[in-house]
């Protein structure tokens, strides 16, 4: 199992406390759904009445929080969740088969006196047998008025942008720092930065009929396609001497796209380690992060109508982050900046922010949430409050990284894309559909073509 960062069992007042599952003392070996090193995502394989997960905690104070637990299960019959600690135990009923991820807030505070303490979890079915099927990210501990003051602040932090549920759809762009051309061996990063075709690269999103493009900074390495002095400032050697982003922003303006940017917070080896990552105390990480998000935020102003932060829900999520203190470094300079912090599966790490990523999601409806009269904003369920989104590949992955080897061919036929296309317009969620893309800056001229069609196929059942 990868090496994770060590939790601070310390809980703090001004923000909610998760307990990851990955971090539990286990009475039963559970295992991470997917082992990243840098991530810590959800524990599978509960299936036993006899597990019991277990966190030390230290309390400040003498207090009363709210406990939610971060769950999914596919088990056929009702559950009851039990929280121990400091000589009290909660219990909660859960319907059966609670699919897919949720977050389930317990009825009852928590009592927890000053000091430490241990917090145990069991979860059994309401028939007390049969086999359990669930799958747990997290326990979550916050005081109640620290709830009231972040859904104050998230509203406040709310864009006032009602484009977004009208948009067509989006383009996603993952040109990184490990994208390879069509043919022969990449270029360094800042010299590919240098050479890319600006007008050549919007006249072919141009092509797909999107409404904005989300254009890939950070990804498997910290990289960014500009010069930025807060990041030369901790990693040297990582920025461009060409500021790609206004030229890009410019270019698609001009056809009428906006311009999203996406950001990986780091997970690289030299990025970690330099940045302090992987850090008990995350103020020092994230200080070096708001440094870099202002300073882009500050210098494009409305170029930059968003951002799309990864890894929400396994990264920033347990390194406890002061949400809304990202928020506003992430709307420096345009106020009515989109910002997301991508869930993936997951329920929402955080309310403090505008739309949901809703990466693999290929459901218009969202698993019943979303009907036409929303008008794309998620009234219920895990996302509520948010503006529908949805992140997911056209070919067959994110990024071109198969030296001299065309991209794959896309998933869909053209009325089959206009299916899907024309089901998310339909709800007013946005689909923001990955095209790979080579390292000059061209798509595949094969995909480009069944959007095209798509999109012609779409405007001709409008009529």
């Amino acid at each position: 199992m990868p090496t994770y960062l060590k939790p601070d069992p310390h809980l703090l007042d001004d923000r909610p406390n998760p307990l990851m599952a990955i971090d539990a003392h286990q009475s039963i070996p559970l295992q991470p759904l997917i082992p990243i090193g840098h991530g810590k995502t959800p524990m599978t394989g509960w299936s036993s009445h006899d597990e019991t997960l277990t966190w030390t905690i230290i309390a400040p104070r003498a207090q009363a929080y709210r406990v939610s637990i971060l769950l999914r299960s596919k088990t056929a019959t009702p559950l009851i969740l039990e929280i121990t600690a400091a000589g009290q135990t909660l219990t909660q009923a859960l319907p059966a088969a609670t699919t897919p991820w949720d977050r389930f807030n317990l009825d009852t505070l928590l009592n927890l006196p000053a000091g430490q303490h241990t917090l145990a979890l069991r979860i059994k079915s309401v028939t007390g047998s049969g086999d359990l099927a669930i799958d747990l990210h997290a326990v979550e501990l916050t005081l109640p008025a620290t709830l009231a003051k972040l859904a104050a602040e998230a509203q406040a932090l709310r864009s006032k942008q009602t484009w977004f549920s009208d948009a067509a759809h989006g383009i996603f762009v993952h040109w990184t720092s490990q994208s390879v051309p069509s043919a022969g061996n990449p270029k360094p990063y800042a010299d590919a930065v240098r050479d890319f075709d600006v007008e050549r690269f919007a006249d072919q999103a141009a092509q797909t009929g999107c409404s904005f493009v989300v254009f890939t900074t950070s990804h498997g390495e910290m990289y960014f396609p500009a010069p930025l002095k807060s990041l030369d400032a901790i990693i040297p050697g990582r920025t461009a001497k060409r500021d790609l982003v206004p030229e890009l922003s410019a270019a698609l303006a001009r056809r009428n796209i906006k311009l999203f940017l996406y950001f990986h917070l780091g997970c690289e080896p030299a990025w970690t380690a330099i940045s302090g990552f992987y850090e008990t105390d995350s103020e020092p990480y994230f200080k070096k992060w708001r440094s870099i998000i202002e300073e882009a935020g500050l210098r494009y102003g409305s170029s930059v109508a968003g951002w799309w932060f990864d890894d929400g829900a396994v990264t920033y999520y347990y390194h406890r982050p002061d949400w809304p203190s990202l928020t506003r470094a992430a709307k420096a300079g345009y106020p009515d900046r989109l910002v997301t912090y991508n869930a993936w599966e997951l329920p929402s790490p955080t309310n403090c922010m505008d739309y949901h990523a809703g990466e693999f999601n290929e459901d218009p409806i969202f698993s019943g949430h979303l009907a036409p009269a929303d008008h794309g904003l998620l009234p219920s369920g895990p996302y509520a409050g948010l503006l529908a989104s949805s992140a997911f590949v056209a070919e067959n992955d994110w990024v071109h990284t198969k030296l001299n080897t065309p991209i794959a061919p896309i998933r869909w036929t053209p009325e089959q894309l206009a299916d899907l296309l024309g089901g998310f317009r339909a709800h007013h969620a946005v689909p923001i559909i990955n095209l790979m893309i080579y390292q000059e800056g061209t798509f595949s001229e094969s995909s480009l073509q069944t959007f095209a069609a798509a999109c012609a196929n779409l405007k001709q059942s409008a009529k």
